[in-house]
């Protein structure tokens, strides 16, 4: 349980003095899907194949409600200063630096119960965070092509007036 409240501690505080680089409606956005793909991959993994877990096997409310602090907050940690006009190295980089985090943080959780693994192998952790690190960025490029082509859209049809 102190690995959680610390988490929600610094994680918010880092949140709440970091400089905004994103806009509300990609932080609504990204967040939301973060929280989807987390919570459907949990649901999955945890609940129906019983690979690890939060806790306590089974539902949980607080893992529920840390969960989706946790995926909402990361999201908007790692998109917020992502160096995406910066070379590919760079990027690389970045993500590799937030996979190696996450597989830190990961074994403090099982180490302090946390999270527990039932069939789950830190590897396999390893090996997925640059992927799911890569669909955020990807999702977030997505987002932001779609505003602005809505942006576009809205000028085109008020000829920049507001309506």
């Amino acid at each position: 349980m102190l690995l959680m409240a610390v988490t929600v501690i610094v994680f918010l505080v880092l949140f709440i003095i970091m400089p905004k680089q994103l806009s509300v409606l990609e932080m609504y956005t990204t967040s939301l899907f973060a929280i989807c793909l987390g919570l459907s991959a949990d649901l999955f993994l945890d609940l129906k194949y019983h690979l690890y877990g939060y806790f306590y096997p089974g539902v949980d409310g607080l893992a529920y409600l840390f969960m989706t602090f946790v995926y909402a907050i990361v999201n908007l940690l790692f998109l917020n200063v992502y160096p995406l006009r910066q070379p590919v190295w760079k990027q690389a980089a970045y993500i590799g630096g937030w996979s190696l985090f996450s597989v830190l943080y990961e074994i403090a959780a099982l180490r302090t119960g946390l999270l527990y693994y039932r069939g789950w192998k830190l590897s396999y952790s390893a090996a997925l965070y640059p992927l799911l690190f890569l669909i955020l960025r990807i999702h977030f490029l997505l987002v932001r092509r779609l505003a602005a082509k809505a942006e576009r859209r809205f000028d085109r049809k008020t000829g920049g007036r507001t309506v």
